[in-house]
């Protein structure tokens, strides 16, 4: 028997009137009409509200949150705890969805007995260009798998990347500190948590990159803080795991991506107290150096430490390329 499952989408939204418009339509002409639309403003200051408030009094299935600001993983927690869907989807406000994505994903599930979750792929949309997402590998198969391409990749840690069943949100932890790297924290402790899980290589998503946005300025103190605590969060969830120690390379490869973030993001004062721990973990796992992120920082850690003449040149020429902010 085909079954229609109600789909709870949570959209949290701060200061994007500009952009509203399109992520509300995209959910709200969806060719798929059992949803319960959970918009929670997090303390916009632009005519954001004003939008929203539209929106919700031309249809009843949207439900309204107006909330001081706390950022965006406060903001999700907030949608959650109102949702009464079978599934529950996050769609970012100022991304966009494919017209037929819920009804594409509910025939998903019902060909796959309605799994725990479902991951499916995306397209990047930045200055009018759009390209689709990698396909996830297929022959991975455990969580486990699953989690260690996410920490060694940053592939497919996007909370957006996920629709999955609601009762898996109760074993969901927020931190309001968080406000980079909160979705691969999510995502550990969904994938963690999932026993059955199915990959969907179509593409549904719309993920826009803003150019202003904070990932294109030099990373904050506050933000900086956030990266480093992504990994520890991650570390002290899995430390009493009976996996924990299988996932040393793994977990190590997540520190070093939060490492070379920070170092990416113009925070180049950090390099002294990292050098060290790279250069540890290059001779333990030399494929480290062409893992994720780290390949970005590989040459800027080497001739840190042995030549520093060449170092400041390549920092130049890497600020000049746009390769550090």
């Amino acid at each position: 028997m085909y079954r229609k499952p109600l789909i709870s989408v949570i959209i949290p939204v701060y200061n994007i009137e500009k952009e509203i418009y399109k992520t509300l339509n995209s959910v709200y002409l969806q060719s798929y009409n059992n949803l319960q639309i959970i918009i929670v403003n997090d303390g916009s200051t632009d005519k954001s509200l004003e939008i929203c408030l539209k929106y919700a009094e031309k249809d009843d299935r949207i439900i309204l949150i107006d909330k001081r600001n706390e950022g965006i993983s406060m903001a999700r927690k907030s949608g959650l705890e109102v949702a009464t869907g079978e599934y529950i989807h996050h769609l970012d406000g100022g991304d966009y969805i494919d017209k037929d994505m819920y009804r594409t994903l509910v025939e998903e599930l019902n060909k796959e007995h309605f799994p725990d979750v479902v991951v499916f792929g995306f397209y990047y949309v930045s200055s009018g260009k759009i390209e689709r997402s990698q396909p996830y590998p297929l022959h991975i198969a455990s969580s486990m798998e699953i989690l260690k391409h996410i920490w060694t990749t940053h592939q497919y840690n996007a909370v957006w990347q996920y629709i999955h069943k609601r009762e898996l949100s109760d074993k969901i932890t927020f931190n309001q500190k968080l406000n980079i790297g909160e979705d691969t924290w999510y995502t550990t402790q969904l994938i963690y948590n999932t026993k059955t899980l199915k990959f969907f290589n179509g593409c549904l998503y719309y993920y826009v990159v803003n150019q202003y946005s904070m990932t294109r300025t030099v990373l904050s103190d506050r933000n900086v803080q956030s990266v480093y605590l992504v990994s520890d969060l991650i570390e002290k969830f899995m430390s009493d795991k009976p996996q924990y120690h299988e996932l040393k390379k793994e977990l190590l490869a997540l520190k070093l991506q939060a490492y070379a973030t920070i170092l990416l993001g113009g925070r180049l004062e950090y390099i002294a107290g990292f050098a060290r721990e790279f250069n540890d973990a290059f001779q333990e796992y030399p494929q480290l150096k062409y893992t994720g992120v780290i390949k970005r920082v590989r040459k800027i850690v080497i001739l840190y430490t042995k030549n520093r003449f060449l170092y400041h040149i390549l920092i130049k020429y890497y600020r000049i390329k746009g390769k550090i902010r």
